[in-house]
């Protein structure tokens, strides 16, 4: 594919470059290398009432995750890894440390009255289990939620999404924090995105937004 050949292109010219920056140089010169066209535009998003009707399919302990997944666009690792000692309810915020994220940058996530309640009602909930666990989000029996990829591929033949990844939560949320007015660079700051052109990738338009 284009993507493909344009990643080995790209480790080529590093290659050019390094040879450059050696001591005595091994090339004289970087060729100018040209890129192929990419058509790698994301187009997985969730409207509201499919992520409503996913929410009525989904067992009771994965609920709180995709609702964290839809509103802020927290990958799922970091939200399987999410501790209590990361949660402040008072502050209503979630600060994720550098080695929880992909970029290795910390980032501080915002939480609605949604989310609060939903926090509030994941500690409570854990408060009547026998096993006390670290981790925000877990089994019925305590254990830490390792993988649930049949269960939502399940939920979303139920709520007729089938073919949906848990990624376009992440989509979603991107594009309707931009819908609703918040800054790009702030929703770039809540994401994690660091880069803009892999932002702009998620933050996709259709008709409704462009009438």
């Amino acid at each position: 594919s284009n993507a493909t050949i344009n990643r080995d292109l790209s480790a080529l010219k590093r290659m050019f470059h390094l040879g450059m920056q050696y001591t005595p140089p091994k090339v004289q010169m970087v060729p100018y290398i040209t890129k192929l066209s990419e058509n790698n535009v994301r187009k997985g998003f969730l409207e509201h009432a499919e992520y409503m009707a996913l929410l009525k399919t989904l067992p009771e302990y994965l609920r709180g995750i995709v609702i964290l997944g839809y509103k802020r666009g927290l990958r799922k690792g970091e939200i399987m890894n999410l501790r209590w000692d990361q949660v402040d309810l008072e502050a209503a915020t979630i600060r994720l440390s550098g080695e929880m994220t992909k970029s290795g940058e910390p980032r501080t996530i915002p939480l609605d009255e949604e989310l609060v309640s939903m926090l509030k009602g994941q500690r409570e909930a854990q408060k009547t289990r026998e096993k006390i666990s670290h981790h925000v989000f877990t089994y019925e029996n305590g254990e830490p939620i390792k993988d649930f990829r049949g269960t939502w591929d399940a939920a979303c033949k139920d709520a007729n999404i089938e073919g949906r990844l848990f990624h376009d939560l992440r989509r979603t949320a991107v594009r309707n924090m931009v819908r609703a007015g918040v800054p790009e660079v702030i929703a770039m700051a809540i994401s994690g995105h660091k880069t803009r052109s892999i932002f702009d990738r998620y933050n996709i338009v259709n008709e409704e937004d462009l009438k």
